[in-house]
């Protein structure tokens, strides 16, 4: 009985340590940074692991603008208490000023603050950087969620009128659709997902500088 016990105590100890575990990277852009002249620059951006479960993140995006540079990569492993750069191909800086925009698509990542970095370069430098996912005046709501249906009604809210994107990433950080649209401050954007298969994914509104997510379930 006594030993019965101890094997009990011990799986719940084991249970609750599971439970315990949290899945959390933080993202940031080490290169562009300090004074950049027109011509290639390299790219790279920086996981760093701060949970304490081993992660595999499916997707990192890279876009700067507004020269439209757009890079991706998926499946980055990155173990407890490391951190792991993720060299992308040159960026062609032309001059002027640029916003240089990194984030992950990861469902399980308990902690979407620090997911997103931003910084905005120039000539002169790095003139200002944010460890944090920028969603000021950015809203997203969608319905009906879950979506048993076909289309799905993306109500949006940008920081200005102006170009933006909504892109559904599956759970293995690929795309399953983007839609790129000249938006006003705020509306309603129908999404027809006829053919989609029934799961999890995450929707993430974007101007090019902020971004905002939500999780989407979809029942087929």
């Amino acid at each position: 009985m006594q030993r019965r016990t101890v094997f009990a105590g011990l799986a719940i100890a084991l249970c609750v340590s599971v439970a315990l575990g949290t899945l959390d990277v933080a993202v940031e852009i080490v290169s562009p940074t300090g004074s950049q002249a027109p011509g290639l620059v390299s790219v790279v951006v920086l996981l760093t692991n701060v949970g304490d479960e081993a992660a595999n993140v499916p997707r990192v995006d890279v876009t700067i603008a507004p020269s439209g540079y757009q890079d991706y990569r998926e499946n980055v492993a990155v173990d407890v208490g490391r951190s792991q750069p993720v060299s992308m191909n040159s960026w062609n800086y032309a001059g002027g000023v640029e916003n240089c925009m990194a984030y992950i698509t990861y469902p399980d990542d308990v902690n979407h603050s620090n997911d997103t970095a931003v910084v905005v370069v120039g000539g002169g430098g790095v003139s200002d950087r944010a460890e944090r996912e920028l969603g000021a005046g950015m809203g997203l709501t969608l319905s009906p969620s879950p979506l048993a249906g076909n289309v799905v009604h993306v109500e949006y809210s940008l920081n200005q009128a102006g170009p933006a994107s909504v892109v559904l990433f599956d759970v293995r950080g690929r795309v399953a659709l983007r839609r790129d649209f000249d938006g006003s401050r705020r509306g309603d954007l129908p999404l027809n997902l006829t053919g989609l298969s029934g799961g999890v994914y995450i929707v993430r509104l974007t101007d090019g500088r902020s971004s905002v997510t939500q999780k989407l379930v979809v029942q087929r």
